[in-house]
């Protein structure tokens, strides 16, 4: 039997490793993140410098508009430069401060104020402006998409122009510098772009082989012909978060480069933590929200003004985290439906946890992705008293068809039941395709009998063109997504009469590629079940009849 004290020092030199293991991680894995020597390099004039049209959304920036357009304006540029400020509505007068701006530096010429449309369906807020600016830009090769809360120095344009035509970039974007003077910027500024370069390895952004595709809202130089290309703002004029969308947009139709800017600043303080929070609540990722009317609180006092809960977080612990941070009776005789893929166990606890502190809880995980959701065609699995669900059907309906399950753990374990599938008919699918290539078979002929078969599941052909072109961007469901369901699934069968060997070999393939495509695709796995996807076989492939 073990000694008491060896047991406790064991649990310390376990978690000591974990620690270490997860420092190794950081410095060695997504990019070198964490290192931030992505500055935008000197380059050489290009033998003519093309024009630039600069397009400013700008709602109710009556605080900065003036500045903005100052700076633009002044900018050091030897091509043509003209600046069109989409003035969205503002109810405080920042396009009158924006003309009084061009007046004082003797550009007006050069500048015009568009009075914006009232949003159009299947647009959000600020890509709507954007696309008025576009269309008003005429011709000019290049556009520049900068915000009304920032300041450009002097030689800012010159020098992204220069970069941008020396690699023909499609895309060229900084991070601009934000205000880090106060109290609460100094403890959560550095975080926040700490993790925005986590999350989007500036490297990775950089290198044309790898998917990653990234860029800050407030400084984006885009090649007007690639964008054309790639359908115009149009092709993503519904998206959450306009920068990185149109990162990944574009970068399969060129190179994009995304770095930290020093001569660019944003004029934006803050000096509350609720000033702050509200940074964030006004991002892209809310903005089309908040113009159908949505309000954005922190975490208790959005709590305290629903009286449902729809919790779609990362995970289990991220939903915890949000329970322990309310404060006592925070969530008694309230609804809480968690959405999140989670473990069966995870889901009972969370129940329990809920109940005990006055709450009703229904677990209504989604089968479904993106254009699922947009059109209204989920299918949420329910898992808790029938009662309940039907009391929230109006609402879940708008989601797709939804379907109960039985007591509370068995919708989030069917919800992992069908997420294995994923994960095993990838795997299964791309072995055999892989063995169909590899002996120069070709891939049509392969198609047309797995089509009229048995063996048949359309997820074949939803990612054969995936799998063809090596191509795992813009996903729908990421890989470290499938990675973190799988984990899961390992779990909850480890204690039953289940041989779980192949879902443990699909994590460990996973797990492989997160440093690489953590952000990629899920059907990615193919690149580590087939190691020379370009082997044999015919490339093309009609579309499945």
């Amino acid at each position: 039997m073990a000694h008491p004290a060896l047991t406790v020092l064991d649990g310390w030199t376990l978690l000591a490793g974990l620690a270490a293991l997860a420092w190794v991680f950081l410095l060695l894995g997504r990019g070198a993140f964490w290192r931030g020597d992505q500055h935008l390099p000197a380059a050489p004039a290009p033998a003519r410098w093309p024009a630039v049209t600069a397009v400013v959304p700008a709602r109710n920036e009556a605080e900065g508009i003036g500045a903005c357009v100052r700076a633009l304006l002044a900018q050091d540029y030897p091509g043509a430069l003209a600046v069109i400020v989409v003035d969205d509505q503002s109810s405080d007068g920042t396009a009158d401060l924006a003309w009084a701006a061009a007046r004082e530096t003797g550009a007006e010429a050069r500048f015009r104020v568009l009075s914006g449309a009232p949003l159009a369906n299947r647009w959000s807020g600020k890509l709507w402006a954007m696309q008025q600016g576009m269309e008003a830009a005429g011709e000019a090769p290049f556009l520049w998409f900068t915000d009304a809360d920032i300041v450009h120095g002097p030689l800012v344009l010159r020098q992204l122009v220069a970069y941008a035509e020396s690699r023909g970039l499609a895309l060229t974007s900084l991070m601009v510098m934000l205000s880090c003077r106060g109290w609460w910027e100094k403890l959560l500024i550095p975080p926040f772009i700490f993790f925005f370069q986590k999350l989007y390895p500036f490297r990775w952004v950089n290198d044309p082989r790898r998917p990653t595709a990234g860029a800050a809202g407030g400084c984006m130089l885009v090649r007007r012909s690639v964008l054309d290309k790639a359908g115009g703002l149009a092709a993503m004029g519904a998206a959450l978060i306009d920068d990185c969308t149109l990162a990944a947009l574009l970068k399969p139709l060129g190179p994009i480069w995304l770095g930290l800017g020093t001569q660019s600043r944003s004029l934006r303080h803050y000096r509350y933590l609720g000033e702050i929070w509200q940074m964030v609540a006004r991002s892209e990722k809310t903005l089309p929200l908040q113009d159908q009317g949505a309000r954005f609180l922190p975490l208790a006092a959005a709590v305290a003004a629903a009286p449902v809960l729809l919790c779609t977080l990362s995970d289990a612990a991220a939903l915890t985290a949000c329970l322990d941070a309310l404060p006592a009776g925070a969530i008694q005789d309230k609804d809480l439906v968690q959405m999140s893929t989670i473990a069966p166990e995870q889901s009972r606890l969370l129940a329990e946890r809920v109940q005990l502190a006055g709450g009703r809880y229904l677990e209504a995980p989604v089968l479904g992705s993106t254009p699922e959701a947009g059109s209204g065609r989920l299918l949420v699995l329910t898992g808790g008293p029938e009662a309940l669900q039907e009391r929230l059907l109006p609402l879940l309906s708008c989601l797709g068809e939804v379907r109960h399950i039985g007591a509370v753990g068995r919708a989030a374990a069917l919800k992992l039941a069908l997420n294995q599938l994923i994960a095993g008919l990838t795997a299964s699918f791309s072995l055999s395709l892989g063995l169909v290539r590899e002996e120069g078979i070709r891939v049509e002929d392969f198609m047309e009998i797995l089509r009229a078969s048995a063996l048949y599941a359309p997820t074949f052909d939803k990612k054969l063109s995936r799998y063809l072109a090596d191509d795992y961007g813009h996903p729908n469901f990421p890989e470290r997504h499938l990675l973190k369901d799988m984990r899961l699934f390992v779990d909850t069968t480890a204690g039953l009469p289940l041989d779980s060997r192949l879902p443990a070999l699909w994590v460990t393939l996973l797990e492989e590629l997160l440093a690489e495509a953590g952000d990629a695709d899920y059907a990615v796995l193919y690149r580590a079940l087939h190691r020379r996807p370009g082997g044999g076989g015919e490339e093309g492939v009609p579309p499945a009849s």
